[in-house]
């Protein structure tokens, strides 16, 4: 007796499947673009709207992303809240140790939240494969 096989599909990619983990990877993405931008001196509306999304989201982001939240509504506007306590703390850092480099900031915290970023997609994907 012959048994009729199915085509074989391909998986879909669980990134594109999952909301937080593509917004993780659009954070890190505009994190290495304003990175860039900052160290390569340009000025200008791209640096300002690269700057001004990265400040409003990426560190809070990153760092939400960590308590596995369940409510989504909640982990953006609590990651807004926090990326603002975060560039407020840094800039109070910055001028309790007369180090004020505004420009610095945005890097730096940048770099920090890197490997948050990577870790919330791979964990997030590794769900997804996970569970059905």
């Amino acid at each position: 007796m012959s048994t009729v096989q199915a085509p074989l599909r391909r998986p879909p990619a669980r990134l594109l499947r999952d909301p937080r983990a593509l917004v993780s990877a659009a954070s890190l993405v505009l994190s290495a673009a304003l990175t860039a931008l900052v160290l390569a001196g340009v000025g200008g509306p791209a640096r300002v709207v690269c700057g001004l999304l990265f400040v409003l989201f990426v560190p809070g982001w990153a760092l939400v992303g960590q308590l596995r939240l369940r409510n989504a509504a909640a982990e953006f506007s609590l990651a807004m809240v926090v990326s603002l306590a975060v560039v407020m703390a840094a800039a109070q850092l910055m001028l309790a140790l007369h180090l004020w480099r505004p420009l610095w900031v945005e890097p730096i915290l940048a770099v920090a939240a890197a490997p948050l970023l990577v870790r919330r997609m791979l964990r997030t994907s590794m769900l997804r494969r996970v569970s059905p």
